[in-house]
């Protein structure tokens, strides 16, 4: 009989309610949750991460403007150009024209966020399945 596992650094088994205690439940890591994020929405790496911060907001802007300086954003700062591009030749994602750069999320790219996170949970269905916790 052949046994199914998952790579360890996937996933981490803590507590439900934190140091507060509450039963042993299975957790994706950033690692894990980004990779099936990343084969469920069919981008690469950094394309993965800003569609899943754009995901959440809908529309997400790269810095701010306060007078005459520029700010960058928390999404500012994991967008690179060469993802943010990506994202943008496929659909997924579109510039918003203004006075600050700014990204919104197209209904190609809900449907591959929606995909990414289906991902996300068939692998934590998995890890479950070959991870019991006693």
């Amino acid at each position: 009989m052949k046994t199914t596992t998952v790579d360890q650094s996937l996933f981490v088994v803590v507590p439900e309610f934190g140091c507060a205690g509450g039963p042993l439940v299975h957790r994706l890591t950033e690692a894990g949750r980004m990779r099936a994020f990343r084969v469920g929405s069919g981008t690469t790496e950094a394309g993965a991460r800003v569609l899943s911060a754009i995901s959440i907001a809908g529309t997400a802007a790269i810095e701010t403007r306060s007078g005459a300086r520029l700010t960058l954003t928390d999404f500012g700062r994991i967008a690179t150009a060469e993802a943010t591009s990506a994202l943008v030749d496929r659909g997924l994602i579109s510039l918003v024209t203004g006075t600050t750069r700014a990204y919104q999320i197209t209904a190609n790219g809900l449907a591959a966020a929606a995909s990414g996170e289906a991902e996300c949970a068939r692998l934590l269905a998995r890890v479950r399945a070959a991870h019991p916790i006693h």
